[in-house]
């Protein structure tokens, strides 16, 4: 909110402004959030007076009101739920992958992270990855990123043309699938590294704007590190840990565990098998 004066509403003049700082009333929101009543008695300004500021200032810096249920229909008609080629997957995310939402699969190392990502998440798109090398395909990009700039430089230009409006690729764009955050950003981590948190901030903050203001599903891969005793837990530290709404843990027994959400119950588990195809449930694997 800014601070108060001359010139800002009609209603404020000099003297006034003057008597509301003697009574530390320097900023807009220090005026709205007081009492009338009390600055009227402490700053000797009439109540009729400031009831017209007040209103004034209302009308120029709040929120436009939005009725809950309009809220509610909105983002009924923003979400959708893509498959993500895995029943047990699929039902540990109450479904599929939501659009509004970052999804992130941590796991160690051959654990199929990644082949959800490049081969269940993709093949729903009608097309597997190594099909889409051979060839350009109308339903996927594939956009090569080897550290964090290129990586935000990506995501800036893909928001661009969403906004934009005039490619229907991205006009019509409900997946964005980044494998993996933890190569871009663990480098700039630590050591004479000053500003990887902020810039691991700023990726954060661009993949939810995505997620959120343009209905996209974004699924982000992570790697693992250890934990408390012989657990493990995703990397990228503490900073890292509050960014997804939601958090699939995979091992090297390919058990997945739901570990966090922002809507569903958390710590179940589910079997997988990986295959040529990718991960698919225990009992399709033959």
């Amino acid at each position: 909110m800014p601070l108060l004066r001359v010139g800002l509403c009609p209603a404020l003049t000099k003297e006034d402004l003057e008597a509301l700082r003697k009574g530390g009333i320097r900023s807009v929101e220090d005026f709205v959030c007081s009492d009338p009543e009390t600055i009227a008695q402490t700053c000797n300004i009439s109540y009729k007076v400031l009831l017209s500021i007040r209103k004034l200032l209302l009308a120029q810096y709040s929120a436009f009101p939005i009725n809950g249920v309009d809220l509610y229909e909105d983002a009924l008609s923003k979400t959708s739920i893509l498959p993500i080629g895995c029943d047990s997957l699929g039902r540990l995310l109450d479904g599929g992958l939501y659009t509004l939402e970052v999804t992130e699969i941590a796991g160690e190392a051959a654990s199929g992270k990644t082949q959800v990502c490049t081969k269940n998440c993709c093949s729903q798109y009608g097309t597997r990855l190594n099909e889409y090398v051979k060839a350009a395909f109308n339903r996927i990009h594939c956009c090569n990123a080897f550290d964090v700039y290129q990586v935000i430089q990506t995501l800036e230009e893909i928001r661009s043309s969403i906004i934009a409006g005039n490619n229907s690729f991205y006009t019509s764009m409900k997946l964005l699938v980044l494998d993996s955050i933890a190569a871009v950003i663990s480098p700039i981590l630590g050591g004479q590294q000053t500003d990887g948190h902020l810039l691991m901030t700023h990726l954060a903050t661009l993949l939810l704007v995505l997620s959120v203001e343009h209905a996209l599903a974004v699924v982000v891969t992570n790697n693992v590190v250890q934990g408390d005793g012989n657990t493990t837990k995703p990397a990228l530290g503490k900073y890292w840990l509050d960014k997804p709404h939601n958090r699939i843990l995979l091992n090297k027994e390919h058990q997945a565990t739901l570990v966090k959400s922002t809507r569903l119950p958390l710590y179940n588990k589910v079997m997988y098998t990986i295959t040529d195809a990718g991960i698919t449930d225990v009992s399709k694997q033959d």
